[in-house]
């Protein structure tokens, strides 16, 4: 075979991966946004489709994903990888929050343990909270216990002056009653005080930001 019949075989071929090669760059950054996404979402069905269809997260959504799932293992080998540990975003608190709303004491030690911040400050919509916060607005006593053993500060504000107290009283979230007790109990044995009369409302503080 000549060397210009050879070519005239090989070049379409190279011209068709040439195109094919951008496509498919764009492909896989198209499914790790939706799977960044479905992470957001609460979504671990959506997210681990699109990871068996090739999408590949960041390596802070993975830590998010990790922590959606339970699976302390992951969360530490993605921590290994670099993942920061007290990365925000304007989307998701900080990976200790997330955590704490998953209600996951092994995880919110596991992150502690590798320097998550228990007195960090969320930034998502200029609320200010902290992991106390977050765990007394989900009412998560056992999760309220393991961050003040770990130094949390039990009467920091939020940013319209609400403390850990006032989440906890706050009907509007958490499921049980008892849970709600307990947690309120375990906070005022801390030293816990209240920052504000009214009844903490998100969605009100939401709202009243958004209009400003």
């Amino acid at each position: 075979m000549t060397h210009r019949k050879f070519t005239g075989l090989i070049l379409p071929w190279l011209i068709a991966l040439a195109l094919l090669f951008p496509l498919h760059g764009a492909l896989m950054r198209a499914r790790s946004q939706q799977l960044a996404a479905a992470v957001n979402d609460w979504d671990l069905t959506r997210a681990t489709t699109l990871e068996e269809a090739g999408a590949i997260a960041d390596l802070n959504t993975n830590l998010r994903l990790q922590i959606q799932r339970g699976d302390v293992a992951g969360v530490e080998a993605v921590l290994a990888q670099g993942a920061d540990v007290n990365f925000q975003d304007d989307v998701w608190s900080s990976p200790l929050s997330f955590a704490v709303a998953c209600g996951s004491v092994p995880l919110v030690e596991t992150l502690i343990r590798h320097g998550a911040d228990v007195n960090l400050q969320d930034k998502v919509e200029n609320r200010g909270t902290t992991a106390l916060i977050t765990a007394a607005i989900y009412k998560r006593a056992p999760v309220v216990q393991a961050l003040l053993a770990a130094g949390a500060r039990v009467n920091t504000r939020t940013f319209s002056g609400n403390t850990a107290l006032d989440a906890a009283r706050d009907p509007n979230f958490g499921d049980l009653r008892r849970d709600q007790r307990e947690t309120i109990a375990i906070l005022k044995q801390a030293g816990a005080i209240a920052g504000n009369s009214q009844p903490l409302d998100f969605e009100k503080q939401r709202n009243s930001i958004s209009a400003s």
